[in-house]
């Protein structure tokens, strides 16, 4: 709404109360005008700000809930290496297992070639293998 200034030059006394009256009353009307553009805008900014918080209310909790996922996904991240860890290990202690067996059996297949292959039926040859000197 604009201001409009009036200026009048009155001569008669009737006339003049008569546009005073409407004077004040338009200006009354003007000055309160005023004072409801002003409500108005005040209301709008209020409205603004509050759309405003709220907005930033709105990004705060995707922000939380955006770090709510990224810590889940470090967690199921860590749970997934946690359980490799354990597979792999599990995995490496039956290979290691399955190696001291086969070592095992060729330390037995090798022990078997060295010593004679009647032994049993001669008991001073495997005691002469397992004590290096007698007792005589």
């Amino acid at each position: 709404m604009q201001n409009k200034n009036y200026s009048f030059k009155i001569s008669n006394s009737t006339m003049s109360s008569h546009f005073w009256d409407a004077l004040q009353f338009t200006g009354s009307q003007q000055r309160h005008g005023e004072e409801g553009e002003e409500e108005e805008e005040e209301e709008e900014e209020e409205e603004e700000e509050e759309e405003e918080e709220e907005e930033e209310e709105e990004e705060e909790e995707k922000r939380k809930k955006e770090m709510k996922k990224e810590k889940e996904e470090e967690e199921e991240e860590e749970v997934v290496v946690e359980e490799k860890g354990e597979e792999e290990e599990e995995e490496e202690e039956e290979e290691e297992e399955e190696e001291e067996e086969e070592e095992e059996e060729e330390e037995e297949e090798e022990e078997e070639k060295q010593l004679p292959l009647d032994y049993s039926m001669n008991p001073s040859l495997s005691i002469s293998l397992i004590l290096p000197f007698s007792f005589n």
